[in-house]
């Protein structure tokens, strides 16, 4: 019986992680179409920032209760500014969530073909629907902190397009990029990172 009771604790609180982490997907969603930063306050008192959206949550997976978490709409999703102590200013958050631009980020493909100039390779011609599917390889693996595939990379391809492989990794900013498949022989590619809540670049290349 005590068994079957802390079993049973124990789903609840996977439910309440669960339903946390549904909510701060739902609200970067909607920070993401609105333009706007996100401030989540985690396991801190919240209170409206002004120029950005703010979302409260008792826990978050992969950061520490009473932490304040600031990022940005980037260039396919919302990227990490900062990591917060719970103690920080409504004056100091503004700061972080809609100070200076933190820079037009660079085009994925641009970055994939410098890597393959610089061992002497063609560069892969832009598929607008495999960049589409990388993109939305890249925010999915991003939100859930996957550093390898998806559980169907090509289920991510939009309706009429084709891949003959994928590629992927999840590494801090200062490694540049890389995935599986940048320096193959293909001819046509699509690729996007997203920056994840913990900072690293989640990247992710499809080609043909």
């Amino acid at each position: 019986m005590r068994f079957l009771s802390t079993a049973v604790a124990l789903l609840g609180l996977a439910s309440i992680a669960s339903a946390h982490d549904s909510a701060y997907a739902a609200a970067a969603s909607r920070a993401f179409d609105e333009q706007k930063p996100l401030v989540v306050f985690i396991g801190v008192k919240p209170r409206p920032i002004a120029g950005a959206s703010t979302i409260h949550v008792e826990s978050l997976e992969g950061y520490d209760n009473k932490t304040i978490v600031v990022s940005r709409p980037g260039a396919t999703w919302l990227e990490w500014v900062a990591t917060l102590p719970a103690d920080t200013s409504d004056a100091d958050i503004t700061t972080q969530a809609t100070g200076p631009s933190i820079g037009a980020p660079v085009e994925a493909l641009d970055e994939v073909n410098a890597v393959r100039a610089a061992r002497g390779l063609r560069p892969f011609a832009k598929d607008d629907g495999l960049t589409k599917a990388a993109v939305s390889a890249a925010r999915f693996r991003a939100d859930r902190r996957i550093a390898g595939h998806t559980p169907n990379d090509f289920g991510h391809l939009p309706e009429g397009s084709t891949a003959s492989a994928a590629g992927c990794a999840a590494w801090t900013p200062d490694w540049g990029w890389g995935s599986c498949c940048t320096y193959e022989n293909w001819t046509s590619a699509g690729a996007a990172y997203v920056v994840g809540q913990d900072g690293r670049r989640y990247m992710h290349l499809f080609v043909r």
